[in-house]
């Protein structure tokens, strides 16, 4: 278990980890993680993005989320004797809170993992979401220079704790006052943005906007910029204020694409904070060794080459990581019986959801009620069955010989 408070708390390998279980997520992996499982979530009423990405990432891997006003944290009661009854209930605490001292109590008294989900300082989980992001459309963006607009705040510090994990540089456009420490600075836009790559903003407090005017980013400024830069402006961002509208209609404007990975990303960062860390050497090496330890389930190869035999019709429908499919596939020589075979990291479909059993249907053209769908897993034959297909839970020795007979 380890708690996620900061960037900082976690290596550039650690983070990269972190990219790899968001994209294990997207292949259709860890699909009931939280199943029976309880995560109590600590929001402010004006939380949107963060708040619906968590909630609706937990629900989504089986979890029940339970909500409270960030206040909650804020009466007379001790937070250690807070978390101490939360500690028999709760499987992973989300606690957005301005306070970050509030964070590290709560951390220090906690026996389940605690993420911060932002505070005055910082915000680590929109942070490692757009990192990775940045990951899937940069060829490496460490080698990427960036340059964050807005006064010295917890966005700001975020991209800075950023820069001192992954290894990018960082400078800052502001007005003169609002610098951060160890950060080289510019309070002219146009000076700041040329050579840069990436741009991010914060927006402005109401008494700084006339002052600020210089470093607001516009189409001219980036135009400035070098070929192929990207704007990523921190919602809620304000048109005509940190950036100007006609840069956020422009293609240089990529903030909605980013913020679609937030909720994958904080469903890798709960998984990554609930790993039992002595045995991550173990888990690695079964990664690296996984193949050895792979064999075909030779009652279910017989129930095939039978089907085959009385001219039925057999396809794969699996939830799979594309380059271990691919690597199955090339060395056991019985993928070969089949008619077509969709693979929910190909087609970016997942099991249970109804449109990967739609896919297959029209693909192949086959008719559901006459189509019969086996699995391990009772969840995936309900949503064979939803859409009109028979379906047959395969989940001991034998079982499935006796239901298909010779």
């Amino acid at each position: 278990m380890k708690h996620f408070l900061r960037l900082t708390d976690y290596t550039k390998a650690d983070i990269y980890e972190i990219f790899h279980i968001t994209d294990e997520i997207l292949e259709g992996h860890y699909q009931n993680l939280l199943q029976g499982k309880s995560v109590v979530l600590f929001f402010p009423e004006s939380s949107i993005r963060t708040r619906v990405t968590f909630e609706k990432g937990i629900a989504l891997l089986g979890g029940q989320p339970i909500l409270f006003p960030s206040s909650a944290l804020d009466k007379k009661e001790d937070l250690q004797d807070v978390i101490g009854y939360l500690n028999n209930w709760a499987n992973l605490l989300v606690v957005r809170h301005r306070d970050m001292a509030a964070l590290e109590k709560i951390a220090a008294s906690a026996s389940v993992p605690v993420i911060n989900a932002l505070t005055d300082a910082n915000h680590p989980c929109e942070m490692a979401a757009d990192l990775y992001a940045l990951s899937k459309i940069r060829n490496d963006f460490t080698m990427d220079h960036f340059l964050f607009c807005g006064v010295t705040g917890n966005i700001g510090l975020a991209w800075k704790e950023a820069s001192e994990v992954m290894g990018f540089s960082l400078e800052q456009c502001c007005i003169p006052g609002y610098e951060m420490n160890g950060v080289p600075s510019h309070h002219c836009i146009r000076d700041a943005i040329r050579g840069k790559d990436i741009i991010c903003t914060d927006s402005l407090p109401a008494d700084l906007l006339s002052a600020s005017r210089g470093c607001t980013v516009d189409l001219a400024a980036m135009k400035l910029a070098n070929e192929g830069a990207i704007l990523n402006p921190c919602p809620p961002f304000y048109r005509g204020e940190e950036v100007s509208n006609d840069v956020i209609d422009s293609d240089y404007f990529v903030g909605y694409e980013f913020k679609k990975h937030l909720l994958t990303v904080q469903q890798a960062i709960g998984h990554m904070t609930g790993r039992d860390r002595a045995l991550e050497p173990m888990i690695r090496r079964f990664m690296e060794n996984w193949l050895d330890f792979t064999r075909p389930i030779e009652e279910g190869v017989q129930t095939v080459k039978s089907c085959l035999a009385h001219g039925k019709r057999v396809f794969v429908l699996s939830n799979y990581q594309k380059e271990s499919f691919a690597t199955v596939e090339s060395r056991f020589d019985f993928f070969g019986l089949f008619e077509g075979k969709v693979v929910s990291a190909r087609e970016g479909l997942l099991k249970p959801n109804a449109d990967i059993y739609e896919f297959l249907t029209n693909t192949y053209r086959v008719e559901p009620s006459r189509t019969l769908f086996i699995d391990d897993t009772p969840a995936n034959i309900e949503g064979a069955m939803y859409v009109g297909w028979q379906g047959f839970c395969f989940n001991r020795p034998g079982k499935l010989a006796a239901f298909v007979g010779d």
